[in-house]
C-alpha cells in the first residue's frame, strides 16, 4: 500500500521543489487597487508583509507601501508635480528607458547603497521604489511590472 502513495506524493513534491516555488508564489501576493480619480484606477500586485499609508490632497493621492526591511513603493496620482520625483543628488541614475509613454529611470541611492526605480507615465502617474536591497530587485521589478492602469 505504501508504494502507490509514494507514486503520487513524490511527483507532487518534485513539482513544488523544482518549479522554483511558482506553485506557491501567488499566495504571497496581494492586489491593491488605487482610485486615482473617478475614472482612473491603478492595480498592483504586492508581496505580502507591507504597511500601507494613504495621503490625499487637492491635486491627487499618494499611496505608500513600506516593507519590513524599510524598502518601499509609492504611487503618485496627480498632475501638479515636477518629474522626475527622485531628483536629489543622492539618486544616481544608472539606466534610463522610454517606451510607449513610460519614462523609466533606475539607479543607486548613494546614501544607502540600495536600489531605486521611478516610472513616470504621461497621464500624471509616478510609481517609485526605493531603499531596495539588490537581493530583492527582481521582486520589486515584478511588482512594478504588474501595474495595470485602467481608464473607465
Amino acid at each position: 500500500m505504501m508504494i502507490p502513495f509514494i507514486n503520487y506524493i513524490l511527483p507532487l513534491i518534485f513539482l513544488i521543489i523544482y518549479s522554483g516555488g511558482s506553485v506557491l508564489s501567488d499566495g504571497n501576493l496581494e492586489k491593491e487597487t488605487i482610485q486615482c480619480s473617478p475614472s482612473r484606477t491603478i492595480t498592483i500586485e504586492l508581496s505580502k508583509g507591507y504597511f500601507k499609508k494613504s495621503v490625499t490632497y487637492e491635486e491627487g493621492i499618494i499611496e505608500t507601501f513600506t516593507f519590513s526591511d524599510s524598502s518601499y513603493i509609492f504611487i503618485f496620482c496627480g498632475r501638479m508635480q515636477t518629474y522626475p520625483m527622485l531628483s536629489e543628488d543622492k539618486y544616481q541614475v544608472t539606466k534610463t528607458k522610454e517606451l510607449n509613454g513610460l519614462k523609466s529611470r533606475l539607479g543607486i541611492n548613494l546614501e544607502t547603497s540600495k536600489l531605486w526605480r521611478e516610472d513616470n507615465y504621461k497621464s500624471g502617474i509616478a510609481i517609485v521604489y526605493d531603499n531596495v536591497p539588490e537581493s530583492r530587485q527582481t521582486e520589486f521589478n515584478n511588482m512594478l511590472g504588474s501595474i495595470e492602469i485602467k481608464e473607465q
